[in-house]
């Protein structure tokens, strides 16, 4: 939520406390049990259909958005490196994108996409 929104789950629940337990809403809790290994292997999966579908593509084709912050850049070169085909988790992407900060901002100074740094990165350490 916090990477999308810039908003952590609790400054949601503050906004909408008052509203959380009108009647027209309904909770209802669900449990899923399934095996790590098979949760897993169906996530790769998803992911690799997504790849074969223009997932990468569509990523690399996204344009530098003159309203984002440098903040802003940095949370998508986050989320593009999570994408790309090493999948780094979030803690490897943040940790990327510390190392590689000074190259971020270049690109953000020269306006390329976040997409396209974050491949470059990607290649660097894959």
């Amino acid at each position: 939520v916090k990477l999308s929104t810039g908003k952590s789950i609790l400054d949601f629940w503050k906004e909408k406390k008052s509203n959380l337990f009108d009647k027209e809403y309904c909770f209802e809790k669900q449990i899923v049990i399934i095996d790590r290994e098979k949760l897993y292997h169906r996530i790769n999966d998803r992911v690799d259909a997504m790849l074969k579908d223009g997932l990468l593509e569509e990523v690399e084709g996204v344009k530098f958005n003159e309203d984002d912050s440098f903040e802003d850049y940095k949370r998508k070169v986050v989320r593009y490196l999570m994408l790309c085909a090493y999948r780094y988790s979030e803690k490897d992407a943040l940790s990327l994108v510390d190392q590689y900060l000074d190259d971020i901002q270049k690109s953000f100074i020269k306006k390329d996409s976040a997409g396209d740094i974050a491949i470059d990165i990607g290649y660097v350490c894959g």
